[in-house]
């Protein structure tokens, strides 16, 4: 479905208007639609696409923590950010942290960041894909519970 740029968008200044153009437009008025679209921002603000990006992260996560249960969430977060940092490069996913994933699975997860890559801001640093760290954080809590990690204390005690 095209959809051509009208010019003469009237501005929408009362939330009660703003509502209705949206009723009209999830109820199929193309013309409500076209309004809509042309008045949103050329460049989406960086903290809306962080969100966004964060969002197909932790799915990317909840993927890999399905496919291997057996993983800690610190685990899933450095093998994204191996993944991460190679497919910025353009490098396909070879060195031994991905060991543990098949030739598919690979393939798929270097696909589904490249996709993200695409559209996700930048970090202070330059980048566009997080460091381990900051993804610990942003998988925080997994959808899939990953396998528990031993503290010294209970290896200590269970010999």
């Amino acid at each position: 479905m095209t959809i051509a740029p009208i010019d003469d968008a009237p501005g929408i200044f009362a939330c009660v208007q703003r509502e209705r153009l949206v009723a009209r437009a999830l109820a199929g008025d193309r013309q409500a639609l076209r309004i809509a679209i042309s008045l949103l921002p050329t460049d989406l603000p960086p903290a809306f696409l962080r969100n966004e990006r964060d969002k197909e992260i932790r799915a990317l996560a909840d993927w890999l923590a399905s496919e291997r249960p057996e993983w800690s969430r610190n685990r899933v977060a450095e093998v994204l950010a191996a993944a991460g940092r190679s497919t910025e490069r353009g490098d396909p996913l070879i060195s031994p942290k991905f060991r543990d994933l098949d030739r598919d699975e690979r393939t798929d997860l270097a696909r589904r960041i490249g996709e993200i890559l695409e559209w996700a801001p930048t970090t202070k640093r330059g980048a566009s894909w997080p460091g381990a760290r900051t993804l610990n954080t942003i998988i925080g809590g997994l959808s899939v519970d990953p396998a528990p990690r031993d503290t010294p204390r209970q290896l200590r005690a269970t010999g």
